[in-house]
């Protein structure tokens, strides 16, 4: 663990677009609900190229990244940028914009990485009957960076690479190992309770929603509720800025 991790703000990035403000919105609104402490989040908005401080201003995204950050998704690559936006120092998470926080982001924040690069939940120990294709990767949609021990990882180097044959999208995304391999990266194991796939348990702290899932279990019916009802709430709220919520 960075030796300042304990007073440092969590630093928080969100890849999205225009097409996602809504979901985005829930997020965010969540992340500040639970949080015990000032969280600083800042939204990778891959439609208008910049990056929107939530609550605050809105910046360009670097020029080299143009045209580099959607695949599967406008925000397939946005991933990878956390790193480089902290200038290779401290830590940063990254989140899905599809997904609610019901736990305190700081104790995320503060999970060991033990002199790692990142840290992810392993497709292997996701929870419930809903697994990914990659069962030798981990979820890419919640990234805890020790941003100083990623100097490899970049917007330009990942996308270079899959244009080059190197690893092809999906191994990219679940970062499987011709990916891992390719980035010389020592991956740490997140807990699975901090990225569950439409699923809740007892101990959920983040789970990937959307309004229109059916629901999975009695934890998942909760927290289904609560989601439509911040949906209906972002809605109806001007969200031209993720900060106006």
């Amino acid at each position: 663990m960075n030796d300042n991790v304990d007073d440092a703000t969590p630093r928080i990035f969100v890849g999205s677009g225009t097409g996602l403000a809504v979901m985005e919105a829930v997020l965010v609104r969540s992340v500040l609900e639970t949080a015990r402490e000032p969280v600083t989040i800042d939204v990778i908005d891959c439609d208008n190229h910049v990056l929107r401080r939530v609550g605050g201003a809105a910046t360009a995204l670097p020029e080299a990244w143009r045209g580099r950050l959607a695949a599967g998704t406008v925000h397939s690559f946005a991933r990878f940028a956390p790193p480089e936006l902290c200038g290779f120092e401290g830590r940063a998470i990254y989140l899905e914009p599809d997904q609610v926080v019901l736990g305190d982001i700081a104790e995320l924040w503060r999970t060991p990485l033990d002199g790692r690069s990142f840290g992810a939940v392993p497709t292997q120990a996701v929870r419930g009957d809903l697994h990914p294709t990659h069962l030798d990767g981990y979820l890419s949609s919640v990234l805890l960076f020790d941003c100083g021990r990623c100097r490899d990882i970049t917007v330009v180097g990942v996308t270079d690479d899959l244009r080059s044959g190197a690893y092809d999208y999906q191994d990219a995304i679940s970062m499987s190992p011709p990916f891992i391999d390719r980035i010389a990266a020592d991956v740490g194991p997140l807990p699975s309770e901090w990225n569950e796939l439409e699923r809740c348990f007892e101990d959920t702290r983040l789970v990937r929603t959307k309004c229109t899932s059916p629901l999975k279990n009695k934890y998942y019916s909760f927290i289904h509720r609560r989601h439509t009802r911040m949906v209906k709430s972002a809605s109806s709220t001007s969200i031209s800025v993720a900060g106006s919520i």
